[in-house]
């Protein structure tokens, strides 16, 4: 497998250097390792150079946020440098990825913030200025910096402001379903709009960067989409059933597993809301109500959406065209994310 890599040179558009990594995992488990490094590097340039008068806010944000690892490979930093090799057998510019990167950093912050989780201390007028700074005003800047032809600077401006206004409407509707009895579909819906509209962008920015068609750009963005779906249906599962601190029962937060047992409950819908209430005060109650919710075709329900959303991401990938070797690992990526319960 041929990959590109960038120079380090310092220069407005970096001129690549290529170099044979063989289709072997030893060479995608390095080249993940190095396009991790240099994307978060650039990263740190962009809030560095382009933050302004809010840099310091800009700079402590990217500094503390969380890499969601999947073994080796992170979203937030290799999906548009995958996409962008699919379409073009090339490595992209890693500023163009350092984008999303700097989205996801503010969106992360305002997500553990609203959550609960935030681990630093955060005025929240300073909050709310500084994940503006490193969601929206630092990354307009950087694709305004950066030496692109007009159509595909105003592309990457547009999508960029399409998927933050996603995320932003699917933040709010998970705040609003907060511990109400939520349909599933609500809460569906604020998974695919908050972490779906994440992946959307990350896959447009390395379509869009790599030449893709209008068309083209939307089946990433749709292939994007159902990947972010999956991942948080995932990782909303694995926190309700296996966090040690159980921090999602304790918060009371209506995941969609939560959600699909209370619509099956029937009879039982009080008593299973009276457990659910209970773990939020009590540690000793948590294990019981784990144990409630497993009861009945629950699970059967909950991997029925999630295998919805991984066939739409491979219908996705169907509808483009690229090079072999990058559209197998994103292929991986979505094979990786296979309903287990």
């Amino acid at each position: 497998m041929s990959f590109t890599v960038y120079s380090r040179r310092r220069s407005n558009m970096t001129e690549p250097q290529t170099w044979e990594s063989g289709a072997n995992e030893e060479g995608y488990t390095s080249w993940l390792t190095d396009t991790g490094n240099r994307v978060r590097e650039a990263a740190a340039s962009l809030a560095d150079g382009l933050g302004g008068s809010m840099r310091p806010e800009v700079v402590q944000v990217l500094s503390g946020a969380r890499v969601h690892r999947r073994g080796g490979y992170w979203p937030e930093l290799h999906l548009a440098p995958l996409v962008h090799g699919t379409m073009s057998g090339t490595e992209i510019d890693p500023r163009i990825a350092a984008v999303g990167a700097l989205v996801w950093a503010g969106a992360d912050l305002l997500d553990d913030w609203s959550d609960g989780d935030l681990k630093t201390e955060w005025a929240p007028d300073r909050l709310v200025l500084a994940v503006l700074g490193t969601s929206a005003w630092v990354p307009q800047r950087a694709i305004a910096s950066f030496d692109l032809e007009p159509q595909m600077g105003s592309r990457l401006h547009d999508l960029v402001g399409e998927c933050c206004l996603e995320m932003a409407a699917g933040q709010r509707d998970d705040l609003l379903l907060g511990s109400t009895m939520a349909e599933p579909a609500a809460v569906e819906a604020s998974v695919v709009g908050k972490n779906g509209a994440a992946q959307a962008l990350y896959a447009g920015l390395g379509a869009i960067a790599g030449g893709a068609s209008g068309k083209e750009v939307a089946h990433w963005r749709d292939f994007g989409r159902a990947l972010g779906a999956v991942y948080q249906l995932t990782s909303d599962y694995q926190e309700l059933f296996h966090d040690p601190e159980a921090r999602d029962l304790r918060a009371g937060r209506r995941t969609l597993f939560v959600a699909l047992a209370l619509e099956q409950a029937g009879d039982r819908r009080v008593e299973l809301t009276r457990q659910l209430e209970a773990a939020q005060r009590d540690p000793n109650a948590i294990e019981a109500v784990r144990a409630a919710l497993r009861r009945g075709s629950v699970a059967k329900a909950w991997r029925a959406v999630l295998q919805r959303h991984v066939d739409s991401a491979r219908r996705a990938l169907d509808q483009v065209d690229g090079h072999a070797p990058w559209a197998a690992r994103l292929r991986q990526v979505v094979a990786t994310r296979s309903p287990t319960c």
